[in-house]
């Protein structure tokens, strides 16, 4: 499996920077959402493995707290847009954090509108909007998720040539590794969130292994993911990315919040 340690790096740098890109852009929405409402942000709590939150100074609205799903939502289709027809690897950190945008809404809406957690969707559910549409959108982005996630084993140049074995170990170990971090953090420092979080991050080593079941299927049934074929990545990509992905998580475990 050494000759997939290319891949596998530059996916697990790619998801670092993108899972926390996508918490940033979420919040982003939230706070031009107040900008416009005339409040003010009065702290942003980014963190790599847990939630993020904004804090502001006015009251609570349903525009507020829509704004962080939607913004996410269109900034991420806009980034697919502008790479749709790039191969090389430094694409793939911006594939990767336009997947997370759509997985990490699916999970605000979808999980927590379904357990009601104190996210997003409990405020939406709260204050009138039905419980079955907040669970429907999550569900709407997760499907779109679903698509955007069959571009990223071709850019890593895995294709049908490869098999499961290959697949898997890239996935997981690019992946899966950051799921289980974010689970051993709970473990260690936030116990009794080990359930929920335990949950996120089992439920998500499931998703990626039936991506590596189905994803040469799909592959074959379908001309524009054969397309998105790419090369070797070459171990600068990948390196970069890990570097890069790692000063993120440093930085917000040693600052996690920032006033601003």
């Amino acid at each position: 499996m050494t000759k997939y340690a290319k891949p596998s790096l530059l996916l697990l740098g790619s998801f670092a920077i993108g899972y926390n890109a996508a918490h940033a852009i979420h919040e982003l929405g939230h706070a031009i959402a107040v900008w416009f409402s005339g409040g003010s942000i009065t702290g942003l709590a980014l963190h790599p493995f847990s939630l993020s939150k904004i804090h502001y100074s006015i009251t609570e609205t349903v525009t507020i707290v829509l704004a962080g799903a939607l913004f996410a939502s269109l900034v991420g289709l806009l980034m697919l847009a502008l790479i749709w027809r790039q191969r090389s690897a430094w694409a793939v950190p911006i594939v990767v954090t336009v997947l997370c945008t759509f997985i990490v809404n699916a999970v605000y809406f979808g999980v927590d509108g379904m357990l009601l957690v104190g996210g997003d969707a409990t405020v939406l559910i709260k204050r009138g909007v039905s419980q079955p549409v907040v669970v429907g959108v999550g569900i709407l982005l997760l499907v779109v998720g679903t698509v955007i996630a069959m571009l990223l084993l071709p850019r890593l140049g895995i294709g049908q040539q490869n098999g499961f074995g290959a697949r898997i170990f890239v996935l997981w170990t690019g992946i899966g590794s950051y799921l289980l971090a974010i689970f051993i953090y709970h473990l260690l420092f936030k116990p009794r969130e080990i359930l929920l979080w335990g949950t996120f991050a089992g439920v998500g080593l499931v998703l990626i292994s039936v991506l590596a079941v189905v994803s040469p299927l799909i592959e074959s049934r379908c001309a524009w993911i054969r397309r998105q074929q790419a090369g070797d990545p070459g171990w600068l990509w990948p390196l970069t990315t890990v570097a890069v992905g790692a000063a993120i998580v440093i930085a917000e475990l040693m600052k996690r919040v920032n006033p601003l």
